[in-house]
């Protein structure tokens, strides 16, 4: 438990307790579906709950009569804590004003007794001590739960009341620079994304290389680099042809099936940026040999097989990730190619979803693609590395999510029509030399900005823990002991049992809950 007294060590004037010791009451949350019609009465969800805080515009509200109202509603003071999911044992302390809000029933609420000091229990609720003992005690795997049971007998180590104010109040200090330091640091995420964008920015407009054109001023325009694209995209289609031909046991006769190809459209460039003299516009479709999208229908999965990449494979770092994949049999990848077949040089950009994530392929690896994921083929295979920049773009990025509307979708005809800035061959490695070596830089401010984020958690554990131990801040031998503060809330539990006859709330009957209720 790191240096100090040990956890189970307390400093004179402390005691062990368990949550009901100190709680008035412990109970789950009203069971209703949550509605975007205003009512009098808003329901807080576990999702509503982010990062500590709680938009209260945002909360959507419920329909509930006056006596189920006058029984959840929240109040200041109060803790709810989530308790099923991904996010079991996050807590929520009710401060300040706040709207007419119910709690919902994935929630749990403590309201403790006027002589515990929430916020001490509140920060206990954010130490490892505390997670600790939640992990011991949930469960389910995939759906880990606590029950009000057991949330009950966590333990916590209990000051005197006045100690737990001057804790609270030193924790706030400290605590509170590292929230701010934490702040800093997500500017600096924030920063290194804007910057990583102006980068490519820059890369595909020409500004990037401008240096680097006023040295190079006998290189190849890209007029020149178009014909020879538009010649081999042409020679590769009569190739394609010829070999589907021979397939079907077929021989072309004469000239007059060349007719069939279709050249690529002109783009209109009267909207478009200016570009460098020597750059040229041109349509994806034009420096591609096949912009087609994966298969159309859900396969059938197999434990172990070919690789089917969707977009949720293109969104995890840099490349294709490989490790949560599903697989299909040999037979169906045999089938899918037929329609799209991935190889090394092309280009796969996610089509539906998050739109836009665009990644060279840089593997071997044999797979197939889904139809939420779009295959570029270029012609030139030298320019893959450029153009996955260019696809990454603001310039491109603006054409992708502009034309995506409802569900975010990109129609492989507008991806065909999208308007590329293409810059000599050789200014295209250099345009990839610097935004690579640029981004390095970045990618290095990146990783030291998330050590400072793991410094900051274990600071803030380090802290609480010394918190908790009682070392945080001195004993005041004068304060009342914890032991009283308990006897007297015993006193007054067993007053409260006298004077009303015991009684169990009627649980509200059980509905069927969406996620949205969650």
């Amino acid at each position: 438990m790191g240096r100090g007294r040990s956890v189970s060590e307390l400093p004179k004037g402390w005691c062990w307790v368990n949550i009901e010791d100190i709680s008035e009451r412990i109970h789950y949350g009203y069971t209703a579906s949550s509605k975007n019609i205003p009512t009098d009465t808003k329901l807080l969800r576990i999702t509503d709950i982010q990062d500590n805080s709680v938009n209260w515009e945002a909360v959507p509200f419920c329909e509930i009569s006056e006596v189920e109202r006058q029984k959840y509603l929240l109040t200041k003071g109060d803790l709810v804590f989530a308790r099923t999911g991904a996010t079991v044992g996050k807590s929520f302390l009710i401060e300040g004003d706040i709207p007419e809000t119910v709690f919902a029933s994935y929630l749990i609420r403590i309201i403790l007794f006027k002589s515990i000091f929430e916020k001490f229990v509140y920060n206990f609720f954010r130490s490892e001590s505390y997670w600790e003992q939640i992990h011991e005690k949930q469960v389910g795997t995939g759906q880990p739960n606590i029950n009000s049971t057991v949330l009950s007998q966590i333990k916590i180590p209990l000051p005197p009341l006045n100690e737990q104010r001057r804790i609270v109040a030193k924790l706030d200090s400290l605590l509170g620079r590292t929230r701010k330091a934490r702040e800093e640091l997500e500017k600096i995420g924030k920063l290194c994304d804007r910057y990583k964008q102006a980068v490519l920015s820059a890369a595909c407009s020409g500004k990037l290389t401008a240096d680097w054109r006023e040295q190079n001023t006998d290189i190849e325009n890209t007029s020149e680099l178009m014909e020879r694209i538009s010649i081999s995209r042409r020679k590769q289609w009569e190739e394609i042809q010829i070999q589907n031909s021979k397939v079907l046991g077929k021989t072309l006769q004469g000239e007059s099936w060349k007719t069939k190809y279709k050249p690529s459209e002109v783009i209109n460039t009267h909207e478009l940026i200016t570009l460098p003299h020597n750059w040229s516009w041109a349509s994806v479709d034009s420096i591609s040999t096949k912009v087609v999208d994966g298969v159309h229908k859900k396969p059938n999965y197999v434990e172990t097989g070919i690789p089917f990449v969707t977009v949720k494979n293109l969104s995890r770092g840099d490349g294709i990730s490989f490790d949560d994949i599903k697989y299909i049999s040999v037979e169906d990848h045999e089938d899918f190619v037929k329609r799209a077949n991935p190889e090394r040089g092309d280009i796969l950009i996610t089509k539906d979803g998050t739109l836009g994530i665009t990644k060279v392929i840089r593997t071997s690896q044999v797979f197939s693609i889904f139809v939420s994921v779009a295959l570029v083929k270029p012609v030139c295979y030298e320019m893959s590395d450029y153009l996955e920049l260019a696809f990454s773009s603001p310039l491109l990025q603006k054409q992708m999510v502009g034309t995506g509307s409802g569900l975010m979708h990109i129609h492989l005809i507008d991806l065909r029509r999208y308007s590329l800035p293409i810059p000599p061959l050789t200014e295209q490695k250099e345009i990839v030399r610097r935004v690579e070596k640029l981004f390095k830089a970045i990618d290095t401010i990146q990783q030291e900005t998330q050590k400072a984020f793991k410094l900051c958690d274990r600071l803030e554990q380090s802290t609480l823990a010394k918190a908790f131990r009682g070392e945080l801040v001195p004993q005041d031998p004068d304060d009342e002991p914890a032991s009283v503060l308990l006897e007297r809330i015993a006193a007054e539990k067993q007053q409260a049992a006298a004077s009303s006859p015991k009684s169990r709330t009627k649980t509200p009957k059980t509905k069927q809950l969406t996620l949205d209720d969650i």
